[in-house]
């Protein structure tokens, strides 16, 4: 099962499936994130500096999933996904 959640959903996952693997995925820096955001155009100034208030809690914890990737460009970001998920699928059944 895959699902997308934040790192509040993830403490969940964790406490309630101890085998589950968390994968973060990292912007390639803060400026990286911010610009992708305000590139969008879906939220104000305003909304922006929130969010990017909020990556701070959400980069430390974010330190303590399984698997951390850099999220930079997207091929290298699936196959390395994929590779943590076919390395734990291998732990899992032996």
């Amino acid at each position: 099962m895959l699902l997308i959640i934040d790192v509040d959903g993830g403490k969940q996952i964790r406490a309630l499936d101890p085998n589950a693997l968390l994968i973060f995925l990292k912007p390639p820096s803060r400026n990286a994130l911010r610009e992708r955001i305000a590139k969008r155009g879906t939220e104000t100034d305003a909304e922006v500096t929130k969010r990017m208030e909020r990556v701070e809690k959400e980069m430390e914890e974010g330190e303590k999933y399984h698997v951390k990737v850099v999220n930079d460009d997207l091929d290298a970001c699936i196959k390395d996904c994929l590779a943590a998920i076919q390395a734990h699928r291998e732990k899992l059944a032996s």
